[in-house]
């Protein structure tokens, strides 16, 4: 008999961005930028659901990052933007 891990392929939003070092905010405009996929779940009769990330779209996007302007733009806080 043999056995088979499982990869962990969703994640709630806080565990993505625990994961990554990046905050939840960055991951949504991620996501708003089609950089990643969000989906939010709610069971039926529920009152909130849990937002959850693809984490293979999320590795991919970190990787394709390296020197990328488009996805380090994201972040990139604009003229008249202050901190």
């Amino acid at each position: 008999m043999s056995t088979r891990t499982l990869t962990k392929r969703w994640a709630r939003l806080h565990e993505a961005a625990a994961y990554t070092g990046l905050t939840q905010q960055t991951l949504r405009n991620y996501a708003k930028a089609g950089l990643i996929r969000l989906r939010h779940v709610r069971t039926q009769g529920a009152s909130k659901g849990v937002t959850l990330v693809d984490l293979v779209e999320l590795d991919k996007a970190i990787e394709d990052a390296s020197g990328c302007p488009a996805v380090l733009a994201v972040n990139t806080p604009q003229k008249g933007d202050e901190q």
